[in-house]
């Protein structure tokens, strides 16, 4: 729990961050269609909100990991106000088919990969689990509240909890950079949006409030004392 200030003014209230309930699985992916994929430059690049069927997509990704059961939301009495998509990506994972997908379901899938090539987690910290994410969103009256950075800390306790070293995840917004800064978070890779519509001409990030993609992570990181 932590206080934070009201949507409409200067009133202190006090905000908790829990694990979602699974029968508010559905509303928290619609939650992420709602306020995500319509700000997140990744997907504003993409233009997945003129196509319907597209946002449908996601929100079936968004179910596919929520099922996963370790994603948290922030609630103000009981109205949802930010959702962190959690799960934990796996050195074998099989390869995702998308084959038969929208084509702008095959693009993400497309940059994940491209990401990859440039920034590869498991090899860096010599892991073969990590904990990542499938985006943080926040209620835009609630936003510019320290919300995302106390969601970020919270996604430590998780990290914490499942015995892994890692949680990386790609911020592709300003907002979300800071936040993660703030909540702890180090650079890891840095990517431009010029490079990246270079290598990915179907993605346009010209409207992006950053010319940065960044992936950032917070590592655990275990102590030895030596007894004389």
């Amino acid at each position: 729990r932590f206080k934070a200030k009201s949507k409409d003014g200067d009133q202190l209230l006090e905000y908790r961050i829990q694990d979602i309930p699974e029968d508010q699985f559905d509303e928290a992916a619609k939650f992420q269609c709602e306020y995500l994929i319509p700000n997140a430059n990744l997907f504003k690049a993409l233009k997945i909100t003129s196509n319907p069927k597209a946002v449908e997509e996601f929100h079936k990704l968004f179910m596919e990991k929520l099922r996963e059961k370790i994603s948290i939301a922030c609630y103000c009495d009981e109205e949802l106000i930010a959702v962190n998509v959690l799960f934990v990506s796996s050195k074998n994972d099989p390869k995702a088919n998308v084959s038969q997908k929208d084509h702008e379901i095959q693009s993400f899938f497309e940059f994940r990969a491209y990401s990859k090539q440039n920034y590869n987690v498991f090899e860096a910290h010599s892991v073969d689990k990590f904990l990542t994410a499938f985006g943080l969103s926040v209620k835009t009256e609630y936003q510019g509240r320290g919300i995302a950075t106390e969601m970020l800390k919270a996604r430590i306790q998780v990290l914490k909890k499942l015995g892994l070293k890692v949680t990386s995840t790609s911020f592709s917004a300003l907002g979300s950079q800071i936040a993660a800064q703030k909540a702890g978070y180090k650079v890891a890779f840095e990517m431009k949006y010029e490079d990246i519509m270079r290598a990915l001409p179907k993605f346009d990030f010209s409207q992006s409030d950053t010319g940065i993609h960044k992936t950032m992570e917070f590592v655990k990181v275990h102590f030895k004392i030596k007894l004389r």
